[in-house]
Parts: C-alpha cells; structure tokens; sequence
C-alpha cells in the first residue's frame, strides 16, 4: 500500500491505495474532485452553483450532477436520521457565527485520529456525565424550516425562499466517498479516501484491514465507511453541529463519536446524529446494529457492536439501505 496526505483549503486529505504505481494518478484525480465540489458549493463563495439556487428564490433550478449528488446525499442523511442532520440549518448557523465569528475557523483535525483521548472504562448509562446547557442562550433561535420543504426532483432543486442549505455536514463524507468510487472505477484493487473526520474504502480489501486511528487505538477498517463526529466541534468543515428543531447546538455531552457503516454518508450522518440525541444515542446506534466509540467530554468510553471493546478488526455490514429511521424520542 501507499498513501498521500496533503491539506485542502485547511482540510486534511489523505488517499490511500493497494496498488502504489496508481498513486500519482490517485491523488491528481482526488485533487480535481474536490476542486469541483468545492466550485459547487463552497462556502463564502457568491459565484458557487448553489449560491445561484439560492438567488432563485424558490423557484425550480436545474443543477449539474455534482450539486444533485451532493443534494441527493445530503436529504438521504436528513430521511436516515428522523430530519437530525437537516441541510436547512444554514440561516441557524449563519446566526451562530455572526454571535460567535470564532466559528469561521480552519479544520485542524486528522484524517487519521478519529477520537480524542478518552477513558478505557465502559460505563452503563448511569455513569454518564450530566451534559452543561449549551452556553449561548440569550441569541434568537427556532426551528428550521425542514429538509422536506426542499425538493430534488428530475434534475431540478427547489429551496423555498429564506430557506439556506448548508451542505458542511455531508460535504466531506460525500467527498470521500465519491473519490474513492472514482478511483476504483479507474484503477485496479483498493482505496481509502479520507477527507476530515470521514474515511471512505472501496474495491479490494488489504488482508489485514485498512488502518484508521479511532480513539489512541490503531483500527483495521474491513471495508465500508468511518466518520467522526464531535459536539465539542465549532470548527471543522460543518461548522458545528446544530439541533434544527431547536437552531441551537446540542449540550455538550459527547466529545466524539465515531460509527462506521456501508457508506460515509450513512457513517457521518449517524455520527452526528448520535451527538444530538444525547443519553438516547447509545440504544440508538444499538438498535441500528452498527459498530461505534463515544466518547463524553469526561473522558468516559462506550462501545457499541460485538467485539469493539478492543482493537481489532471492524466489520463492514449493513448497506445503508437496511438502515431506517428511528424516531427521536421527545421529553
């Protein structure tokens, strides 16, 4: 195997391949890919494909295949997680940054480092840390207008006027996995495609796994996809996490949680949803069948899936198509 790392606009990128003479080709096609993505929906970008629905002001717009892809993406996240990870939010952050303009900072996280350092104990529910209301109270806040309100249909998007899609959350796993798709349909055996927090595998599996880093633990990945997600976040590529129906960041409970799943998306969106749901989030993911490590802010581990106690293997299972929404329980 051989691996490329290198930053993207402040983003740890990191490709790796089974066949090293496919490197170079490997990291010029990655590197075009995001810069394609990113010509369609950066953010601060006036002249972005996505910034032109938005002129649109809720009339039907046709979109380029990037852009419905990344969309098609983005709402699949929103149907998987009972609407947690809605693309609505973006006039809620834009409220939390112009509050808070520390916000706008650059990733320094690691494709390779999944997790912070956290405690090897696995506590039961009661031994979880009672999470701090989020700190900023006072600002405006309410509930997002919904990704149901936004329609992709027959090469055209629709966003009701005022409506702001914010694709951060799923930018970076649909990134990885398109790239490690791409490079499989080009190149023969297997790629990893790391971009932030998401790690994307596809093609040919190294007897061994591929190597990710979750926690201070070296992990074998058996295919599939893993993503990060933490609620301490205020600056990678999303921004922060924020609860549409309440337009506020989730309490600080979960430091990080990791999942893994068939594909990035599926694997980021179930991330990120875990850190909203809080103390639900363990019986959650349980009840989904998927393989994750949370970690609170305290520093207290808990492990979800047969065999993840300890550093091994992890398996690829359910395609994200098995996966289906279960509904967030309301205090």
């Amino acid at each position: 195997m051989r691996t490329a790392r290198w930053a993207y606009q402040g983003t740890p990128v990191r490709v790796t391949v089974t066949d090293p003479t496919t490197m170079i080709g490997a990291r010029r096609l990655v590197m075009a890919e995001l810069a394609k993505i990113n010509r369609v929906c950066g953010r601060g970008r006036s002249d972005t494909e996505l910034a032109q629905v938005h002129r649109a002001t809720g009339q039907p717009t046709p979109v380029s295949p990037p852009l419905g892809g990344l969309m098609s993406a983005a709402l699949s996240a929103a149907e998987l997680t009972d609407g947690d990870v809605d693309p609505t939010i973006g006039a809620a952050l834009l409220r939390l940054r112009l509050r808070r303009p520390w916000l706008s900072g650059g990733d320094a996280a690691s494709t390779d480092r999944a997790l912070p350092a956290g405690s090897a104990h696995a506590p039961g529910p009661t031994d979880l840390p009672r999470p701090a209301a989020p700190a900023d109270t006072a600002r405006p806040a309410g509930p997002v207008a919904g990704w149901r309100s936004v329609i992709l249909h027959e090469g055209c998007l629709t966003v009701p006027p005022a409506v702001v899609l914010d694709l951060g959350a799923i930018v970076p796993a649909y990134a990885a996995q398109r790239c490690a798709d791409l490079l499989i349909s080009r190149y023969d055996g297997g790629a990893l495609v790391g971009v932030g927090r998401c790690a994307a595998t596809a093609g040919a599996i190294p007897a061994d796994g591929w190597p990710v880093s979750v926690d201070t633990e070296r992990i074998m990945l058996a295919g599939g996809a893993l993503a990060t997600s933490s609620g301490l976040d205020r600056n990678p590529p999303g921004f922060g996490i924020v609860d549409p129906r309440t337009g506020l960041p989730p309490a600080p409970l979960w430091a990080g949680v990791s999942v893994a799943a068939a594909t990035c998306v599926a694997a980021k969106a179930l991330s990120m949803a875990a850190v909203l749901r809080g103390y639900d989030a363990v019986s959650w993911l349980e009840s989904l069948g998927v393989a994750a490590r949370l970690v609170t802010v305290d520093g207290i581990r808990k492990s979800v899936g047969a065999g993840l106690e300890r550093p091994g293997l992890w398996p690829a299972w359910h395609p994200a198509s098995t996966l289906t929404p279960v509904r967030r329980r309301h205090s």
